[in-house]
C-alpha cells in the first residue's frame, strides 16, 4: 500500500503499473484509472488531507482501521437495500473509493490542499470496437490459453469454478491447452432445472480434469462458518449466490489456492437486452409518471413492468423500497435521482451500450465479481479473472460484431458458443440460459432464528425494524420481495455485526 508522498510514488514492485496513475510534471495533478476491464481495482482513500491507495484491499482497510479512519458511509445502506450495489467509485466506507473499469479520479493540488474530481469514461461503447480481431477459433484458443497460463503462473494449488456456461468452460479448456492439467474444477449444484453440475462433470471428464460437485445442506448450515465469512469480508455483498461459499464448506479448496473465476466478460461481449426487456421498453411509462405511481402502489406489488425505470430495464437489480426503508433506517434516502441523472447523462442510446454500461460498469464489478473477491478474502484464496485481462478484453471486444453478438436472435458470445460446441460438444443454444442458483428462500426458512437475530441485533436499524421483519415473516414468501428484502437485511446486518474492520 502507498501513502501518498511526492517523494515516493509506487513502483512496479508495489504491484502497480505506471499506466494506472499519472502525475504531471509540476506535481499538481494526479490521475488514477483502472486497467481496461477492472481486473485489479485501485482502492483510494482521500479525506481532504490524507491520500492512501493500494491494489490490496485488506491492506488499506487494516491501515485505515488502525488510524480510526474507517467509518460506514450513511448512503451505503440505501444503495444496498434498494439496488443491491453501491455505485463505483463510492464504497460502503466514507472517503474510500473503488477505481475500476471506466472510473477515473483526479486529484488536483491548488497550493494548499488536494481536491478530488471523479468522472466516468466507459471503454466498451460498441462503436469503439475496431472489429479487426480474427474470428478464427485457433486465435481464441491462443488468447485464452495464454491468459490462463498467466493467471496460474507460479501456482501449485489450482482450481476453477466450473459451470456449464460459455465463460468457465473455455477457461477449463485453456488450462489444459497451457499445460495446467492439475486444475481442480469445482461446481455447486443448483436446484431443479438451473443445475449445471452434469454438464460440468461431462466437460471435466472429457478434459480429464479432477472435478468436485458441492451440495448445500440448508438444514445443516455451519453458523460459525457464516460468522467467519462476515468477519473477514471487506465489503457487504448482496449477490444471492454470495452465501454459497460460506454455507457449504469448500474443504477441497485450501488456503492459498489460486482460483479461476469466469466473471468479467459480460460488459464487453455479453450483454444484450432480452426479448422481454425489449417488449417492456416499448410500453415503458415516462419516468416522471413511474415515479409518481410508485408513491401510490406498495413497492412489493407494482402492477406493471411498464413502471420500471430505464436503468432497471438496463440491468440494475434491487427491490426499491425507500418509503418502507425510511421507517427503520434513519439515514435512508431515495436512490432514484442518482441513477436517473446518471443514465440521463449518457450520450449513446444503443440498447447494447446502455445495458453494458449499467450491468458491466456497476453490477458486474460490485455485485458479481465482488462476491468472488469477498470469498477470496474470507477464505484466503487468490482469485483470478482471466476474462478481465487486457489482452483478452482487447481481442474479444474488437471482434466483428457478428462474432460477439446476434441482435436479431438475442444471442451473445457467438464465437464462444461455436468454440465450446466444437471442442467439447456443449451446445449452448440447445441448453439455453442457465446460471448458478443459491436457494436463499430455503436458507431463510430453515435458518430463520439466526437470520432474525442478526437483523434485530444490528445497530444500523431503529427498533421499528422488528415490526417490518415480523410482517415479512408472517406473510411468508408468497411475495418474492419479502424473501429478497429479508435476505438483503440479513447480509448487511451480519456483515455489520461481525466485520473485523468495523468492530
Amino acid at each position: 500500500m502507498s501513502v501518498f508522498d511526492l517523494a515516493h510514488l509506487p513502483s512496479a514492485s508495489d504491484g502497480f503499473d505506471r499506466c494506472q496513475f499519472v502525475l504531471n510534471d509540476d506535481k499538481t495533478h494526479l490521475r488514477f484509472f483502472s486497467d481496461l476491464a477492472g481486473e485489479r481495482p485501485i482502492y483510494l482513500y482521500y479525506d481532504g488531507h490524507n491520500v492512501h491507495f493500494s491494489l490490496h484491499l485488506p491492506s488499506i482497510l487494516e491501515y485505515l482501521q488502525a488510524r480510526k479512519l474507517l467509518r460506514l458511509d450513511d448512503k451505503s445502506t440505501s444503495f444496498l437495500l434498494q439496488n443491491y450495489v453501491i455505485p463505483v467509485p463510492y464504497s460502503c466506507y466514507q472517503n474510500l473509493y473503488i477505481i475500476t473499469a471506466g472510473q477515473v479520479i483526479d486529484l488536483w493540488f491548488d497550493g494548499g490542499r488536494w481536491s478530488l474530481h471523479r468522472s466516468v469514461e466507459f471503454p466498451f461503447v460498441n462503436s469503439r470496437s475496431r472489429e479487426d480481431s480474427s474470428p478464427d477459433l485457433g486465435a481464441v484458443q491462443e488468447v485464452l490459453s495464454t491468459a490462463v497460463d498467466h493467471a496460474l503462473k507460479g501456482a501449485t494449488d489450482k482450481a476453477l469454478f466450473l459451470s456449464g456456461g460459455k465463460d468457465s468452460i473455455p477457461l477449463a479448456m485453456a488450462a489444459v491447452d497451457s499445460g495446467h492439467k492439475d486444475l481442480h474444477c469445482v461446481t455447486y449444484r443448483s436446484p431443479g432445472a438451473a443445475d449445471e453440475s452434469e454438464i460440468a462433470e461431462s466437460v471435466a471428464r472429457r478434459l480429464n480434469l479432477r472435478h468436485t460437485v458441492i451440495d448445500v445442506d440448508f438444514g445443516n448450515i455451519d453458523i460459525q462458518r457464516l460468522i467467519t465469512y462476515f468477519e473477514r469480508t471487506p465489503f457487504p455483498s448482496l449477490d444471492y449466490a454470495a452465501l454459497s461459499y460460506a454455507a457449504a464448506g469448500v474443504e477441497c479448496l485450501d488456503s492459498g489456492v489460486t482460483v479461476l473465476d469466469g466473471l468479467g466478460s459480460d460488459g464487453y461481449i455479453g450483454y444484450l437486452p432480452t426479448p422481454n426487456v425489449v417488449k417492456q421498453k416499448r410500453r415503458q411509462l415516462p419516468g416522471f409518471l413511474s415515479a409518481l405511481l410508485r408513491k401510490v402502489y406498495p413497492s412489493d406489488r407494482f402492477p406493471s413492468g411498464a413502471m420500471r425505470f430505464e436503468y432497471e430495464l438496463d440491468g440494475l437489480l434491487g427491490t426499491y423500497w425507500p418509503k418502507e426503508q425510511k421507517a427503520f433506517d434513519l439515514s435512508a434516502f431515495d436512490t432514484h435521482r442518482f441513477w436517473d441523472d446518471l443514465v440521463g447523462g449518457l450520450t449513446y442510446r444503443d440498447p447494447v451500450d446502455c445495458r453494458a454500461f449499467i450491468r458491466g460498469q456497476y453490477v458486474d464489478h460490485e455485485l458479481f465479481m465482488r462476491k468472488a473477491r469477498n470469498a477470496a478474502d474470507a477464505f484466503e484464496w487468490n482469485v483470478k479473472f482471466p476474462w478481465a485481462q487486457e489482452s483478452v478484453v482487447d481481442y474479444f471486444f474488437n471482434l466483428p460484431e457478428e462474432n460477439r453478438f446476434d441482435r436479431d436472435n438475442y444471442r451473445n458470445k457467438v464465437i464462444l458458443r461455436d468454440y465450446i460446441k466444437k471442442r467439447v460438444g456443449v451446445d449452448s443454444d440447445k441448453i439455453g440460459k442457465k446460471g448458478f442458483v443459491f436457494d436463499y428462500t430455503r436458507f431463510l426458512e430453515l435458518n430463520q432464528r439466526f437470520v432474525l437475530d442478526e437483523i434485530l441485533a444490528c445497530p444500523l436499524w431503529t427498533p421499528a425494524i422488528e415490526s417490518h421483519v415480523r410482517k415479512m415473516v408472517d406473510q411468508g414468501f408468497r411475495y418474492r420481495k419479502n424473501a429478497e428484502r429479508l435476505y438483503c437485511l440479513f447480509m448487511i446486518s451480519g456483515w455489520y455485526n461481525h466485520s473485523t474492520y468495523l468492530n
